[in-house]
């Protein structure tokens, strides 16, 4: 390290010739490469690879807290493209460790002849530019020159004798695949050229076909079909669907027979609102009243008016629009509305339930949309429809505090004292949530607080929440009631240690006189009614 420092490259030769060893790191844990970096000096790096009989380790050691090889860089850099041009004097390291996009080719030049790794990979993810599906690419110095369309590169990697059709270790993807999935054209004739298995797939069962569609680089996909890439119509022509490639598909669709699509096609062109690529599948003769895998017709999978308008012209069937509710954050409610009004008037069936047995009402009210509640009721849809469970809109909303929802149901008749088959009423279902808005609303409305359930429990044994305690008692229920094992609401409390709700129930009045097990002084009076605690 003192012969770098001091540009004494005589001692250095001599140390190197002795064996001096170059992976001794100091204080600063630097290395010799690291000093002979900091300052630029070629020669000393020249030098130390002469006299080294690993220089890839030797370089690799170097760049060991950037876990790169030395290729990657070059790549990288586009250093290959350079060797030509002898005016840059900077060393390898210097290079390699910032990047820079110039060097002295020579030391490339020297690196290859001195039997670098053309196999090795790094720990790091090279990532290739623009729209590709291979984002994170390979770690083989080949597919990321493919990745990255280093023309230059390949042919030295290739000469060297690396195998064209070499897999990554993560994907399994060729350097073919790479040049396809980022649209690198003359890369891809040229790999072909070169003997590329154009019939390969990666883990993922993606040909070099089906990454250039994905990534919607439509003069590879002409090339490959050229060449004689094979069409999966399943898989290809669904990704160009779902990714909205909608030239890619058109060009597909000349080489296939339309009885061959798959409805899903269709359904994920419905769902990415692509009219124009839907009206192209039902013109080829796609089915526009088929079901998805899941039992859902195609055009309850529309996002928007515009959309069914187009399926409702071609023919499509309305009925149930429980399947209209999406779990696509994005889509606009507005959008959603004007679609099932639109329905509603071509003939949509308001109850009528989908594949899961969920009706249009009992959806919008899970998911608070109470716009959409709107209106589904000016389309006549009825307040009290239930889940296959047994449960009201009116029992959802109040179990998720949706007050506002819980208003427009009952100005549109929903029962609020409406029971499951297990006996458990609307009230319950607020009560036992600590949906303290809920219950005052719903008390407000007629609310029965002495309905129980098959186990003997009613409201207030279900309820853990003071303030909602306090509101049931004032609404009239029985601070003492026993459920069907002769528990009180004040030993449930007591049971589960919860000691506000004790001390909130012991000041309404509830008794503990001939309760075995259960004995307490609350300082209360003896009868206090709805007034709470006096002392």
């Amino acid at each position: 390290m003192i012969a770098v420092e001091m540009y004494d490259l005589k001692s250095l030769l001599i140390l190197l010739k002795h064996g001096a060893c170059l992976e001794i790191r100091d204080l600063l844990e630097k290395t010799v490469l690291d000093y002979a970096s900091e300052r630029n000096i070629l020669e000393a790096v020249q030098l130390m690879s002469e006299n080294c009989s690993d220089l890839n380790l030797l370089l690799n050691k170097a760049l060991e807290d950037k876990e790169n090889t030395v290729l990657h860089q070059f790549i990288d850099s586009d250093l290959v493209s350079l060797c030509s041009n002898n005016n840059h004097k900077k060393d390898l390291l210097s290079v390699v460790q910032n990047q820079e996009m110039n060097s002295n080719p020579e030391v490339l030049e020297d690196t290859i002849s001195n039997g670098i790794d053309f196999d090795a990979s790094d720990d790091l993810n090279h990532e290739a530019p623009g729209n590709n599906t291979a984002k994170q690419v390979s770690t083989l110095p080949i597919c990321v020159a493919a990745a990255k369309g280093k023309m230059a590169a390949l042919k030295m990697l290739l000469s060297d004798g690396i195998d064209v059709n070499i897999q990554d270790n993560c994907n399994k993807m060729t350097p073919f695949m790479f040049a396809a999935a980022n649209g690198h054209v003359d890369v891809v004739k040229y790999l072909h050229s070169q003997g590329a298995d154009i019939t390969l797939v990666s883990r993922v069962g993606f040909s070099a076909l089906t990454y250039a569609i994905k990534s919607g680089h439509l003069q590879c996909v002409k090339l490959l079909l050229k060449l004689g890439a094979a069409i999966n119509t399943k898989l290809d022509v669904f990704i160009a669907a779902t990714e909205n490639q909608t030239d890619c598909l058109k060009l597909l669709s000349r080489h296939i027979d339309a009885a061959d699509l798959d409805v899903e096609i269709l359904s994920a062109a419905v769902r990415a609102s692509n009219i124009k690529l839907v009206k192209f599948l039902i013109d080829k003769g796609m089915d526009v009243n088929a079901v998805n895998y899941s039992g859902e017709s195609i055009l309850l999978q529309s996002r928007n008016e515009q959309m069914s308008r187009l399926l409702i012209k071609k023919g499509a069937v309305v009925d149930c629009l429980s399947t209209i509710f999406t779990e696509d954050e994005n889509d606009e409610d507005s959008d959603k509305e004007k679609t099932i009004a639109f329905l509603i008037k071509n003939g949509a069936n308001l109850n009528e339930a989908n594949v899961d047995g969920i009706l249009p009402l009992i959806k919008a009210t899970v998911k608070n949309k109470v716009n959409i509640a709107k209106v589904l009721f000016d389309g006549g849809a009825s307040p009290d429809v239930r889940c296959p469970k047994g449960l009201t809109a009116l029992m959802y909303a109040a179990q998720r505090d949706f007050t506002d929802m819980i208003s427009l149901l009952l100005q549109h008749g929903a029962s609020v004292n409406a029971e499951t088959p297990e006996g458990r009423s609307v009230l319950m279902f607020a009560a036992m949530n600590g949906c303290e808005e809920s219950v005052r609303l719903l008390l407000a409305h007629g609310a029965d607080v002495h309905l129980k359930d098959k186990h003997g429990e009613t409201a207030l044994l279900m309820t853990t929440h003071d303030e909602v305690v306090k509101l049931l008692v004032d609404a009239g229920a029985d601070v003492n009631i026993r459920n069907n094992e002769g528990l009180t609401p004040l030993q449930l409390s007591k049971m589960t240690r919860r000691f506000s709700l004790q001390k909130t129930l012991e000041c309404l009045g509830a008794r503990t006189e001939g309760i075995q097990g259960f004995s307490t002084d609350n300082g209360c009076t003896a009868n206090l009614g709805k007034s709470g605690c006096q002392g």
